[in-house]
């Protein structure tokens, strides 16, 4: 396990929601997660730009982006960092296309409990390293 905090960018616009999920996560130390939150999705490409993030987790339903074009959005600006969608839209096609366009997992708010959403982050974390590197072999 990482002894360093894992360093997720929350693009959500509900604050509630984000403190919700903040301190899910910071029950856990081995990994430890360092949240931040961005409201629209223009702030959240800023902060991509920086380098400085692990894990998106994102809202498909923001003030200035909503449905699959926002995580396209995302996918157009950084293909280096693993994308999970976390929504309210409990829909089976629309999980589909998502992970077809580059999501690694869909998690429909209200789901699960906080060691699913660490386990599922772990594990979008995982998949996609794993799959960079066989892209680049």
């Amino acid at each position: 396990m990482l002894n360093r905090a894992i360093k997720v960018l929350v693009i959500e616009d509900d604050a509630n929601y984000f403190i919700f999920l903040s301190e899910m996560l910071a029950y856990y130390r081995s990994p430890s997660f360092e949240v931040s939150r961005a409201r629209m999705l223009q702030s959240g490409l800023d902060r991509l730009r920086t380098g400085d993030v692990e894990l998106v987790l994102l809202d498909l339903t923001l003030p200035d982006s909503s449905g699959l074009n926002t995580l396209i959005t995302v996918r157009k600006s950084s293909s280096l960092v693993p994308v999970v969608i976390l929504t309210g839209v409990d829909d089976p096609a629309l999980s589909a296309q998502a992970i077809g366009l580059g999501a690694q997992d869909y998690i429909v708010k209200g789901s699960f409990d906080r060691e699913q959403l660490r386990s599922r982050m772990l594990n979008a974390i995982d998949v996609f390293y794993e799959m960079r590197g066989a892209d680049e072999e």
